[in-house]
């Protein structure tokens, strides 16, 4: 999905080393996507780990710009 006319660029996920069934996915404006995108992403990743009937949590992060003061 396009958000203020710039593609929104997911670029990794991982799982979080602390919390069980749970994702950080972190990209370049993540935070922004739409809720109907978000259920997207929940609904593939568990199809594709084989995660039926576990709620699995997404968290979503930002990039970090290193140059922004």
């Amino acid at each position: 999905p396009m958000i203020k006319n710039r593609r929104v660029k997911p670029r990794l996920a991982y799982p979080h080393k602390t919390l069980p069934y749970t994702m950080v996915v972190q990209g370049k404006q993540v935070t922004k996507l739409p809720v109907s995108y978000k259920q997207y992403l929940s609904k593939s990743i568990q199809a594709s780990l084989g995660l039926k009937g576990i709620k699995l949590q997404i968290i979503y992060k930002d990039d970090y710009n290193p140059y922004v003061r």
